[in-house]
């Protein structure tokens, strides 16, 4: 054999021409992380379409009504795969609700150096904004005579407001300057002062949001949201101080 003949059959089994041979098994095969999205696609369309299952449900019965037979059937959803999930319907409402404060939260979170400044308007905004695009799943969940939502968004929305604001010595020392800011006792009071202060902005707003939807929105956004601004804009730092006046 010659030399042209031996480079030429060395060429056809080099380990090199066969890694870079695009139709080689090998490159086809599918790895771990690729397994792992279909799965997690395949779980986000079986949680998908059990919400919609469930919602679609909430608007002919009450949550305590509904069975896992039912909903399975409606979403197409083995019972089997339900459970893989979920202990029971309840659980799959909870999820939801959980969810929708936590997009509420995200909202909240991205206006904190507006409240600061006592501009709530951008805030309450896109709150509405947000229940007025997902009206379908905000009214099914406002609709079931369970009031822990609103309960779970007033605590956030405290929480929330607690962390943004001004440590609570500084504004008892703003809002009131001649008295002593480092009494405990006097702080402990203007503590739950705060807290009652920003309870009624956040309960007020979810009334208003509330009654809104039960009243079938006929207000624009914009009406609603410059109506809850006037509201709540009155009720800041000089609000804060002035009930600090009353201790």
């Amino acid at each position: 054999m010659n030399a042209k003949n031996v480079m030429k059959e060395t060429a056809v089994i080099s380990p090199s021409a066969k890694e870079d041979d695009p139709i080689t098994p090998s490159a086809a095969k599918p790895t771990i992380a690729d397994d792992e999205e279909r799965m997690d696609r395949r779980t986000r369309r079986t949680r998908t379409a059990l919400q919609n299952a469930l919602l679609q449900l909430l608007g002919t019965k009450p949550l305590n009504k509904i069975t896992v037979t039912e909903l399975t059937r409606l979403a197409d959803v083995n019972r089997v795969t339900f459970y893989a999930h979920y202990q029971d319907v309840k659980e799959l409402f909870d999820q939801m609700r959980t969810e929708m404060v936590s997009d509420c939260e995200r909202i909240f979170i991205s206006h904190i150096a507006e409240m600061k400044q006592d501009r709530l308007g951008p805030l309450i905004k896109d709150i509405f904004v947000y229940c007025d695009t997902h009206e379908h799943l905000f009214t099914l969940l406002t609709g079931t005579n369970d009031s822990t939502l609103y309960a779970d968004i007033i605590v956030m929305l405290r929480r929330i407001c607690t962390e943004a604001m001004a440590p609570i010595e500084t504004m008892v020392k703003e809002g009131v300057p001649d008295v002593d800011a480092s009494s405990a006792l006097l702080l402990r009071r203007a503590e739950d002062l705060r807290n009652y202060q920003f309870d009624y902005i956040a309960g007020g707003v979810v009334s208003i949001l509330r009654d809104w939807f039960q009243r079938g929105r006929q207000e624009p956004i914009p009406l609603m949201t410059a109506l809850a601004t006037n509201l709540t804009e009155q009720l800041g730092r000089q609000a804060f101080a002035r009930n600090l006046a009353l201790l």
